[in-house]
């Protein structure tokens, strides 16, 4: 998994901002890493669902992938990830 990013946005006040790039390293899930992540997986439907309306919105995507693994996280799953910087 990585984070794309590094390219200089506008603000709404037109300051430009970057955002960063992070590499998550290789990882292999647990069979039970693998069950939580479906099942958050499966509470965004927007994510996966190609007739939900906001599946083609990438900005609420993002939020829900931000949810799941802020969720994985809490619950204690995904602890020995390195992230790169």
């Amino acid at each position: 998994m990585s984070a794309k990013g590094g390219k200089p946005k506008k603000t709404a006040q037109g300051r430009k901002t970057k955002t960063t790039t992070e590499t998550v390293t290789s990882h292999q899930f647990t069979d039970t890493e693998k069950i939580e992540l479906a099942n958050q997986v499966n509470k965004y439907p927007c994510i996966w669902d190609v007739s939900h309306k906001n599946y083609k919105r990438s900005d609420i995507q993002s939020n829900c992938w931000q949810l799941i693994a802020n969720t994985m996280l809490f619950k204690g799953f995904l602890n020995n990830i390195k992230i790169n910087k």
